[in-house]
């Protein structure tokens, strides 16, 4: 746990074998969708990344509504030293397998996306509750960030108008 300022770093998932590769660029379907076809993934190359990743829960307590409160924030480590950094669940896509997923990065101002592999089912259990955990949370947050309108104590717009006292 990390606590800086009014921002909290919680560390919500690790794993120490994790692999980026190159992957081709989705197609799109028929419903304007573009999809990403693992099976046309060559796992067997060299990746352009392996060592160990953390999933960071990054939450705001002094955000303003403009922001999100909790973010979501993937560690790329080499030796124990960051070697890249990606912040925002959108930019973590799922694909039919439960080890693989696509990473989209801007180079350049374009979109790039890069395959993430995990090293076993367990692995990738374990990510994938990390992320059900904090969907959760972001949920509950946004849940209660909204103004209760029963809590309107404003006497100008009561709903009985003069009829009560």
């Amino acid at each position: 746990m990390n606590l800086n300022g009014n921002i909290l770093d919680t560390v919500a998932y690790t794993t120490s074998e994790a692999s980026l590769f190159a992957i081709p660029p989705p197609r799109k379907a028929a419903n304007g969708e573009y999809v990403h076809n693992i099976f046309q993934w060559d796992l067997a190359k060299q990746p352009l990344w392996r060592g160990e990743m953390r999933v960071i829960e990054r939450e705001d307590f002094g955000s303003d509504s403009t922001t999100e409160p909790l973010v979501l924030k993937l560690d790329f480590l080499d030796d124990g030293v960051l070697w890249a950094s990606l912040l925002g669940e959108q930019n973590l896509l799922a694909t039919r397998s439960t080890k693989l997923y696509v990473v989209l990065v801007n180079f350049n101002d374009v979109k790039v996306g890069l395959g993430l592999q995990l090293k076993d089912s367990t692995q990738a259990n374990e990510f994938a509750l990390a992320l059900q955990d904090y969907r959760s949370q972001q949920a509950k947050m946004k849940f209660y960030a909204k103004p209760d309108a029963s809590t309107d104590q404003d006497m100008d717009s009561d709903d009985f108008g003069d009829f009560v006292s």
